[in-house]
Order: structure tokens, then C-alpha cells, then sequence
């Protein structure tokens, strides 16, 4: 199954990575990494826990858990008023919440920058974390993706 279907279940980790379309950036400036950050804090941060990320101007990465369905099903009716909650719309309403975070970027960012379209590719890239040897080596991959692209010499010089 190509990495951008895999559904996202609750208690589950993963790597959820997205670029910008061809050589568009998606960080220009620092405010545009917090503002990115204060929308991820509104959309995913409910639904997630969130152990690394990194922004990069192009791209960025994280690695997250889906929070447990408890957790999930307590937060759920805020954002869907009259909607009836199941369990099996956990993998969707998440994708959802990763939606409305890159779509509510794209639109603050197009109007700022005085552009149109979209900024990130169609899809989010997720990657299922199953074990623990695969945790410390996304980890680590995250942290040293600035040094990789050549941002910086070593991994402690980014933010």
C-alpha cells in the first residue's frame, strides 16, 4: 500500500512528512514556522502527541501518536457539532485534522504572499512506526534532515 493511503489508527506512531509543489517554499521567514506551528497546535495537537518535527523551507517532518480513542472521542464533538461519533471515522477525522492544518496554512500564506494555489503536494506521506529500533532511527532521521539538505553542519544548529 503506497505510504500516502496508509490510515492513521489511534495509539498507533507514525512519520508524517509533506513538501511544498515544485520550488515553491513553504517557510520564508521564522513567522511563517510559527504560525505553521501555532495552526498544528489548534488541529493536530488534540489529537496527537507529537515526539520530534523538524521545518525545513521546502518541507517538513514529524513524528506523532494518535492519541487514544478516548481521548479522540472527547475532542471529536467540538469540531463536529450533530455529528455522530464512531470509532471507525478515527482514521478519517484525522486526516481531516491534518486537512484543515495545511489547508488553513495554505490560505493565510497565499493571502500574506499575495499568491494563489496550492503549496503542498496532494498528499501527506505517512510512514507506520512498528517498532522501537524504527522510532530511534526516525529520530534521529528527523533531526539530522537539516544537515542532510545542507541547511547546517550539524543537527544541534537548527531549531
Amino acid at each position: 500500500m503506497p505510504d500516502y493511503h496508509i490510515p492513521l489508527f489511534q495509539g498507533e506512531q507514525y512519520h508524517i512528512l509533506s513538501r511544498a509543489v515544485g520550488a515553491e517554499k513553504i517557510f520564508r521567514e521564522e513567522a511563517n514556522c510559527h504560525f505553521f506551528l501555532s495552526r498544528y497546535q489548534k488541529y493536530i495537537s488534540p489529537v496527537c502527541d507529537t515526539y520530534c518535527f523538524c521545518l525545513l523551507p521546502n518541507h517538513f517532518h514529524f513524528l506523532i501518536r494518535v492519541k487514544d480513542e478516548e481521548d479522540i472521542k472527547q475532542y471529536f464533538p467540538g469540531t463536529k457539532p450533530g455529528k455522530t461519533y464512531s470509532p471507525e471515522i478515527i482514521p478519517a477525522f484525522i486526516m481531516q485534522q491534518f486537512s484543515n492544518l495545511l489547508n488553513s496554512y495554505t490560505k493565510s500564506y497565499n493571502k500574506v504572499y499575495n499568491r494563489k494555489g496550492g503549496l503542498f503536494i496532494d498528499y501527506l506521506r505517512r510512514v507506520e512506526i512498528k517498532s522501537e529500533q524504527q522510532f530511534g532511527a526516525t529520530v534521529f532521521y528527523i533531526h539530522k534532515n537539516p544537515v542532510h539538505h545542507g541547511y547546517c553542519e550539524q543537527m544541534e544548529q537548527w531549531e
